[in-house]
This record gives structure tokens, sequence and C-alpha cells, in this order.
């Protein structure tokens, strides 16, 4: 008998692999825990994957935020020494304003901007189709096995116990694709030279100025020109402290 639905065959996925340099992933993976009051919380694991070498590097930041991202991105790049010429990532709101499946992706003018200074060409996924970037995709589940869960006091302790993890377990296993360990095989990625500098990296948000002239930021008043009263103005908070509008 014929039955009832048609039989579904599974798709399969060509494999690529990209030359030294040219590609890195990213990737962000939430990891619940229970705080010491008993509380559920949640840390993000931010991975990110070179593609030829597989060398991994991985964060946990407190928020899935642009600016905690960012600040992620930019210690990744330090930690491998340069830039790969492509950053592929997904689609998550603090990078990507829309895609639309065909090629053209508009992104956040600050992950732009933070591109262009560091000189990488950023791509999105197929939305809905994370496999395109499966490199990431399966490091991030490596280090729920591997790694999660741990016992921890702070966010200071637990990247300190996956940095050693990192280096003592991650890049110096045999890669289950490559055969080779991603610390061998990172020797042969040509990476692009880090700028001179850091990138400044701010928090930017909108704000609406008051009748009094002054806008409110983190339960503090700050005084703005007359000029702006009933306008919204961007505000930008800076790593340094410097607020500025």
């Amino acid at each position: 008998m014929h039955p009832l639905r048609p039989v579904v065959s599974a798709k399969a996925t060509v494999r690529f692999e990209t030359a030294p340099g040219e590609q890195a992933q990213i990737d962000l993976g939430a990891f619940p825990y229970i705080d010491t009051t008993e509380n559920r919380r949640t840390l993000w694991c931010f991975a990110m994957v070179l593609s030829y070498s597989r060398m991994l590097y991985l964060e946990f930041i407190k928020a899935s935020d642009q600016l905690h991202i960012l600040q992620a991105l930019r210690n990744a790049v330090e930690f491998f020494g340069g830039v790969p010429k492509c950053v592929l990532s997904d689609n998550c709101a603090p990078l990507v304003l829309s895609n639309d499946g065909r090629g053209h992706v508009d992104w956040q003018p600050a992950y732009l901007d933070f591109a262009k200074y560091y000189g990488f060409v950023p791509k999105a996924c197929r939305p809905y189709r994370s496999r395109t970037k499966g490199k990431v995709e399966r490091p991030i589940r490596y280090i729920r096995d591997s790694f999660w869960p741990t016992t921890f006091v702070d966010l200071a302790d637990v990247n300190q116990q996956a940095f050693i993890w990192r280096d003592t377990v991650a890049n110096v296993r045999i890669h289950g694709t490559t055969h080779e360990r991603p610390q061998t095989r990172f020797t042969e990625e040509r990476l692009q030279r880090l700028p001179d500098h850091r990138y400044p990296l701010a928090y930017t948000a909108l704000r609406k100025v008051l009748n009094d002239c002054r806008i409110s930021w983190n339960a503090s008043l700050y005084s703005v020109p007359w000029q702006y009263v009933g306008k919204s103005v961007l505000v930008r908070a800076y790593e340094t402290g410097l607020l500025q509008c």
C-alpha cells in the first residue's frame, strides 16, 4: 500500500573547504545555569572558528547585544593575531537588519563600520539555513559536550576555565574532519594584519530630550543644548566611560 504521506528524502550537503586566511565563522550559543541563589541565569558563548585550520576562540559574555558581541569578536582577532578576509555569521539582530535570502543583506551600521576598520567582508548565511556555517554550529555543540557544565564563581572565572580548555583540549585535539590538530594547521593560516589601534567600541541608543534640556541614561540625567528639546538624539557610551550625543 502506498503511504499516506510522501516519502521525504534527505537533502545532501556538499562540504566545501576554504583556503588559509579566507574565512572565519562566528556564532552565539545560550548556556543556562543556576546561580548561588537558585535562580536560573544565562550566559552566552561567542565562538569563532577559522574555517581552514578549525582553530577556535570562545568567550562567555553576559549579554547577546551588539556591544558584547563586537567586544568578543575584537578579542578573537587579537587572539588569532590577524583578520580573515571574510567573516560568516547568522542573521542575529545585533549584526543584521534584514536578509532577503537572495544575497542582499542590510547590516547594522556599527557592525559594518567595525568590519571596514578591520578589513574583512561580512557575510550572513541564508535564513533558516544554519548548515551553511556548520563549522561553527558543531563547535557550539562540542563546547556543550566537552566543557559545559562547569562550576564557576563569576564571568572572569568561567572564561579563565574556558581559555585553559581551549588551549589544552579544543585546539590540540585531532580534528574529526581535517585529521590534524587545529593548532598545527593554524601555522598555515594567512591572516591579514591587525590595525595599529583597537577599534573603539560604544553602546548606542536613541534618547528623547526632555523639556529641561536633559536626557536620561542609566538612571542619570545629562544636559544637552536646548535646540534638541523634544527631539531624539543618538547617544554613544564608550568603553572608557565617555558619553557622547
